[in-house]
């Protein structure tokens, strides 16, 4: 188990790096259009993704606060590993388009 999260671990790390290096060379000239069209939906997108990934974090915790006999052994290490993997992917995609639509890629930035 330790070893796939380190593996994990070392992916997640690889890929922003990788993201990082090639986000300096990025032309986003091409890119400002569609961001600034799709404004709307990157919204809602991001508002359902920052939610869901709330409502991942509360599912788990109330289930192991309800449960009459937890176990953290047999139920919660299954369970932690998913929840923590389903927030970390909602939370990111919640990120990443707030920073689309925050107008840091040079792109001009409207009120919402």
């Amino acid at each position: 188990m330790k070893n796939m999260l380190k593996k994990i671990g070392f992916a997640a790390t690889a890929v922003m790096l990788a993201g990082a290096a090639h986000a300096a060379t990025f032309d986003t000239s091409a890119l400002c259009p569609l961001i600034n069209e799709l404004k709307g939906v990157f919204n809602i997108l991001r508002i359902l993704a920052f939610v869901g990934a709330a409502f991942v974090l509360a599912a788990t915790g109330w289930e192991a606060i309800t449960a009459k006999e937890y176990k953290w052994d047999t139920d919660g290490k299954k369970k932690l590993v998913a929840m923590i993997i389903g927030f970390a992917l909602l939370f990111s995609v919640g990120a990443i388009l707030s920073f689309l639509t925050s107008g840091r890629m040079g792109c001009v930035a409207g009120n919402w």
